[in-house]
């Protein structure tokens, strides 16, 4: 079911454990419409808000389970059932105003309902959730009731999500991916959610998000809202929607409709929600590459069935692909190499005049009609390719959980097996596939370094080649085993293809 045509929905109690829908009632809230200007305030502090086992209420469908605090109304955790985890963004929904109060809850089909006469300001508040036929898709509705009998002005903050500080100290790796995403008419504003500047919002609100490294919540607001007010306290930040004055005239009845998306950064799953909030999927400056290779990967895991398996063929692929750079660079690098011992002796000859030295080599390169840079600049061209790689199979939620050989998930670290104690850098952990690429960045120095290559330069050479070799490795020991698989499979392709250039033989 797609959400994207939905208007706010309007009802009225017949009991206190019923509610039925009617449209009559409909009372569109419009700009132009004669309200009291009230202040928006520049900084709201959320209180801690206690949490009693007894009084959580649990709404939950095959794919997610939330549970709802009345004190509030706020959705106090989210689990996404279908991949065991816990979102890290709590308090979804809270009402500001009325953060500290008790509400009453009513059941109804399909959902939780939740009621408080506020008396001081002369209206009943009654917020509901409601499951869809969307199981990641969540209605919540806000109405208010009017009591009194002369008008009344109500302006409220919604809750986007709050998140502990304490949750980016468990896992760097993961939750640096940590950020919030809200859509105007014509652009999308990202940025880490520590850092987002809620000044930059300057226009209507399509939707405002929250993603990790693999999910996201995204509220879509049915009616008009353009701000956005940042609240830092005892170390959670949270993000309030804060939603116009409007007026509720003596025995009105005024209803807001919101969607909520729960779960994994699919776009498939997360474009029923509508208004493009798919788009809070991005990897970064290559993204538009990024979802080429997703449907890449998507085509080859339907003929394999194995996320393993579909990287090395991905890797090939790629491998195959940039090929025709590969040969170039190596040619390069192999015509260096066979006239490296001429620019040794041309060193010692002009050792006294650099100047004549450097002009001499140029003539070498010019008559053997060599590229100083031409190895590196295919090199240059791949870069990328990498980086979008590094980016998409880091957030790519398939690899989530996904076995392959000893891999029990391809999210996380190979760990071929556990030590009891744990070590420097390693931790406690062996994982093989790191070692793989060490082991061929290695192989791959000596072939390229065979050849002509004597005194300090080359030792120089061989200490860097080592250095590169332990460095990657350090950086990846603890990265995805998906992305390091694709990289393993990539290095050994090159191996084989340099064995094929520079000969099997080495010093």
């Amino acid at each position: 079911m797609a959400y994207s045509g939905l208007t706010a929905r309007f009802s009225t109690q017949q009991s206190q454990d019923q509610f039925i829908r009617d449209p009559s009632l409909t009372q569109p809230i419009h700009k132009e419409s004669k309200s009291k200007t009230v202040p928006i305030p520049q900084e709201v502090i959320l209180a801690e808000l206690p949490v009693s086992e007894e009084s959580i209420k649990v709404l939950q469908n095959e794919d997610i389970s939330l549970s709802v605090n009345p004190r509030g109304t706020s959705i106090t955790s989210c689990s996404i059932s279908s991949y065991d985890t816990l979102l890290p963004q709590v308090n979804i929904g809270l009402l500001i105003e009325w953060q500290g109060v008790d509400f009453k809850i009513y059941d109804i089909t399909n959902g939780i309902s939740m009621g408080y006469d506020d008396k001081d300001k002369g209206f009943e508040i009654r917020k509901n959730y409601r499951l869809t036929g969307d199981n990641h898709i969540i209605e919540m509705e806000v109405e208010f009731i009017s009591h009194s009998d002369t008008t009344r002005y109500v302006d409220y903050g919604l809750n986007i999500g709050s998140i502990d500080k304490d949750v980016f100290k468990k896992n760097p790796i993961d939750q640096r991916y940590i950020e919030l995403s809200i859509s105007l008419p014509n652009k999308t504003l990202r940025n880490n959610f520590l850092r987002f500047n809620p000044k930059a919002v300057d226009d209507q609100i399509q939707w405002t998000g929250i993603r990790d490294r693999y999910f996201c919540t995204i509220v879509r607001p049915m009616e008009e809202a353009d701000k956005i007010i940042k609240s830092s306290n005892a170390g959670i930040t949270s993000y309030i929607l804060q939603i116009p004055s409007f007026e509720l005239q003596p025995g009105q009845r005024i209803k807001h409709l919101y969607l909520l998306y729960l779960g994994p950064q699919k776009q498939e799953l997360i474009k029923n929600i509508g208004s493009n909030a798919e788009e809070i999927v991005n990897f970064g400056f290559f993204d538009s590459l990024s979802h080429i290779f997703l449907g890449i990967f998507n085509f080859l895991y339907g003929v394999t069935k194995n996320w393993g398996v579909t990287l090395i063929i991905f890797s090939i692929v790629v491998f195959v692909v940039m090929s025709p750079l590969s040969i170039k660079s190596f040619s390069s690098m192999k015509r260096m190499q066979e006239v490296q011992p001429i620019i040794e002796e041309l060193k010692v000859k002009y050792k006294d005049s650099p100047q004549k030295m450097h002009k001499e080599v140029m003539e070498l390169y010019r008559e053997k009609k060599i590229n100083p840079i031409g190895g590196c600049l295919p090199l240059f061209l791949q870069m990328p390719i990498f980086i979008t790689l590094y980016q998409t199979l880091m957030r790519f939620i398939d690899l989530k959980g996904a076995h392959f050989l000893w891999i029990k998930d391809l999210s996380e670290p190979d760990r071929l097996f556990v030590f009891d104690k744990s070590l420097p850098v390693v931790g406690n952990e062996f994982n093989l596939l790191p070692v793989i690429m060490i082991v061929t960045m290695l192989v791959q120095q000596k072939l390229t370094g065979a050849k002509g290559q004597q005194g300090a330069s080359a030792q120089q050479q061989k200490m860097m080649g080592l250095f590169m070799a332990v460095f990657f490795g350090i950086i990846f020991y603890h990265m995805p085993s998906g992305l390091v698989l694709y990289w393993s499979v990539n290095s050994i392709l090159m191996l084989v293809f340099q064995m094929r250039m520079f000969g099997a033989k080495t010093k």
